[in-house]
C-alpha cells in the first residue's frame, strides 16, 4: 500500500475547513499553532478568531500592551505560551522586519516555537519537507507500524521522527503533514478509533494484533504534586482587589488575589503570619470560602479564599476593580475567575469542590 498517496487521498476527502488553511500564511499557521497545542480545535478555534480579530497582524500583536494580550488567553491555560507568543512577535517585528524565518532552523529561532511547530510552519508555509511529530501523529504511527517504543523517551522521539521522515510526501509536504495530524484526530482516536472505515486496516499491526488500545506507549506518567493556595479576597467600598503575579511560577503574570502557596497544608500561624505581612487581621473559619478542588497537567490544587471588608495596613502595588466588566479587562486564571463570577458578582451560595480546568 502506497501510505502517503492513501493518506493525502483521504484527506482530500475529509479535511476539515479551517481559517488558518484558507490563508496559510506564516503569521496565521504560527498563531494556530501556538494556540492549539495542548488545545483541541473546538475549543481553540474561538481564540482563535479572537486573536485575529483584535490583532490581524504581527506588527499589531507585538505592540499590544501584555496585559491585553493575556486577558485574551484566558482560559486557554498554559499561560507561558501566551507570554512567549508575545515574544516571538516582537521579535519578528523588530529583529527580522517583520518577516517570518524562512526554513525550519531559523523558525526554531522564536520564543516558544519548538521542533513540531516549526515544522509545521515551515511545511506547511514554504514547502520545506520536514515531517511533523505530535500526539496524533504519535499514536497514528505507532499503530500503523507496530512501534512499541515509548514515545516519551528520546529514542523514542528519534525513532518516530525517522518514521514520519520515510513516508513524508516531498513534494506536498505541507498537505501531507495535516493529513496525518488530520487522521489522527478524526479517525485513529485515542478511545474508540475508527478502525471499521480505516483505509490502513489491512496493514494495521495493532488492529491486526488486537492491541490497537495499547498503543503508543508511555514508560511514565507525572504524577500531579499538592498544591495548597491560600489566596486573601479583600472587598471594600472602594472595589475589589487585584494583585499582578509574579513573573515565575503558576499563571506567572496574570492577575488574581494576594495568594499563600504551599506544599503541605499550612496551619493556623501561617496563615496569620501571611495576612499580618499584608496588614489584615487574624483570619478565622467565619472569613473562609473552600475548599475548592483545582487540576493542572503537574498540580493538584487545594483552595481557599479568606474575604476581607477592611483594606490591608500595608499599602503595596494593588490594582482596585468595581464591577465585572471592569475586572474583564484584566487576565484571570481560571480558578480566580470562577470564584469571582460566583461569590464576588453572583450568588454566593456555599462552594462546591470542583473546577477541574
Amino acid at each position: 500500500m502506497n501510505i502517503p498517496s492513501q493518506l493525502n487521498y483521504w484527506y482530500s476527502k475529509n479535511k476539515r475547513t479551517l481559517p488558518w488553511r484558507n490563508s496559510p500564511t506564516p503569521y496565521n499557521i504560527w498563531l494556530s499553532e501556538m494556540i492549539m497545542q495542548q488545545t483541541r480545535i473546538a475549543q481553540g478555534l474561538p481564540y482563535y478568531l479572537k486573536f485575529k480579530e483584535v490583532f490581524p497582524t504581527v506588527e499589531m500583536l507585538a505592540e499590544a500592551h501584555e496585559r491585553d494580550v493575556m486577558q485574551l488567553w484566558q482560559g486557554l491555560g498554559y499561560y507561558r505560551r501566551a507570554r512567549n507568543l508575545h515574544h516571538a512577535a516582537k521579535q519578528v517585528v523588530h529583529e527580522m522586519d517583520g518577516r517570518f524565518p524562512g526554513t525550519y532552523k531559523e523558525l526554531l529561532q522564536l520564543k516558544g516555537v519548538g521542533p513540531y511547530s516549526a515544522a509545521a510552519i515551515a511545511s506547511i508555509c514554504y514547502n520545506e519537507p520536514v515531517p511533523v511529530v505530535d500526539g496524533n501523529v504519535f499514536r497514528f504511527l505507532s499503530r500503523l507500524f507496530g512501534i512499541d517504543t515509548p514515545v516519551d523517551t528520546s529514542l523514542g522521539k528519534r525513532i518516530f521522527y525517522e518514521q514520519a521522515a520515510a513516508i513524508l510526501d516531498h513534494e506536498n509536504p505541507g498537505d501531507f503533514n495535516q493529513a496525518m495530524m488530520e487522521f489522527g484526530a478524526l479517525v485513529c482516536t485515542p478511545a474508540q478509533p475508527g478502525c471499521k472505515d480505516c483505509p490502513f486496516s489491512e496493514v494495521c499491526v495493532a488492529l491486526r494484533t488486537g492491541a490497537v488500545d495499547q498503543y503508543p506507549v508511555k514508560s511514565k506518567r507525572t504524577k500531579a504534586t499538592p498544591l495548597y493556595l491560600n489566596s486573601v479576597v479583600v472587598q471594600t467600598s472602594r472595589g475589589l482587589m487585584l494583585q499582578q503575579r509574579p513573573e515565575t511560577g503558576i499563571w506567572a503574570g496574570l492577575y488574581g488575589f494576594p495568594t499563600l502557596e504551599t506544599s503541605t497544608k499550612p496551619d493556623q500561624r501561617t496563615l496569620s503570619d501571611f495576612c499580618e505581612q499584608l496588614g489584615l487581621p487574624e483570619p478565622n473559619k467565619e472569613k473562609r470560602i473552600g475548599p475548592f478542588s483545582h487540576q493542572l497537567t503537574h498540580r493538584s490544587i487545594e483552595a481557599h479564599f479568606w474575604v476581607f471588608n477592611e483594606p490591608p495596613a500595608r499599602v503595596k502595588d494593588y490594582t482596585w476593580v468595581s464591577n465585572k466588566k471592569e475586572i474583564s479587562n484584566f487576565g484571570l486564571p481560571r480558578l480566580f475567575e470562577r470564584f469571582v463570577d460566583k461569590y464576588i458578582f453572583g450568588t454566593r451560595e456555599k462552594p462546591v469542590p470542583s473546577a477541574n480546568e
